[in-house]
């Protein structure tokens, strides 16, 4: 059924799996914060431990992707943001640290401190 659904690369499915094989998730683990913006943990995302950070009125394409361990940016900066923004991402992303942290433990397994 989920090959039928998903197709067989299991890497992007948006879902993940406990070690029996049960479905464990099915979304990420998110919060909306003011301006627009979201941050998320993908359930079926891979290391290094990170957060994604989407612009409400932007393609889910174009997201910050900041480091758990470093709060560094990981790849590029998408068209809406600039680098004033990335200091307050990257901010919240301290601010926040356990919480998103707990989110990447819950669906990955993997204790993660912030070094930075």
């Amino acid at each position: 059924m989920a090959l039928s659904e998903f197709g067989e690369n299991q890497d992007e499915w948006p879902m993940t799996f406990d070690n029996d094989g049960f479905v464990s998730a099915l979304t990420a683990e998110g919060k909306a914060l003011d301006g627009g913006i979201s941050v998320h943990v993908w359930p079926n995302d891979h290391p290094p431990p990170h957060v994604h950070i989407l612009k409400k009125s932007e393609p889910d394409s174009e997201y910050v992707k900041i480091n758990l361990e470093t709060a560094d940016l990981e790849g590029d900066l998408p068209p809406w943001a600039d680098r004033r923004q990335l200091r307050k991402m990257q901010k919240l992303v301290r601010d926040y640290h356990h919480l998103f942290a707990g989110w990447w433990e819950k669906n990955h397994g993997d204790v993660v401190t912030l070094l930075a």
